[in-house]
């Protein structure tokens, strides 16, 4: 049998504190991007969340060539390069039921905001992300960005390092 000594944890670091003051941070960001959300979903953080998975969906199969063409706010990547994505996929991506998941859907196609490609799926339109709203709504988030980076250094973590 081991020795009961052997299984006190260790002494905290330098680096566990840092760690948990990483935690503490990317908690404060993450309430800020929910409020964000919230706000951008006219108050349903649920809704905010399809929307962004939608987004991402919709997105994620490009390749980094492609990506930094349209990385500035000027222009966001046009419909024929998104892929859309079934309700069913978006349903188990998000862990929600089907019907919860189409009833959203249906509401943000309700709103203009989402476009049904047939079976095919959904996407967010290229207008939807230029639009006034959604241009603040990113330098925003972007300005939390740069909050968060400043919050992980403020604390002591080496940002730098995880490139």
């Amino acid at each position: 049998m081991k020795n009961a000594l052997a299984l006190k944890p260790e002494p905290t670091t330098k680096a566990s504190r840092h760690e948990r003051a990483a935690v503490r941070v990317t908690g404060q960001f993450f309430l800020r991007q929910a409020a964000l959300l919230i706000d951008s979903a006219g108050g349903d953080l649920l809704l905010g969340l399809v929307y962004a998975a939608i987004t991402a969906a919709n997105t994620e199969h490009m390749d980094e060539e492609v990506k930094a063409r349209y990385a500035e706010l000027d222009e966001a990547p046009p419909d024929e390069l998104r892929r859309p994505i079934s309700v069913l996929a978006l349903s188990a991506s998000l862990q929600l039921p089907y019907e919860t998941t189409r009833r959203y859907v249906a509401r943000l196609e309700e709103m203009g905001l989402a476009r049904r490609l047939g079976r095919a799926g959904v996407i967010i339109p290229k207008a939807v992300h230029e639009s006034p709203r959604s241009i603040e709504n990113i330098r925003r988030s972007y300005a939390d960005v740069h909050r968060f980076v400043a919050g992980l250094r403020k604390a002591g973590v080496d940002v730098d390092a995880m490139r």
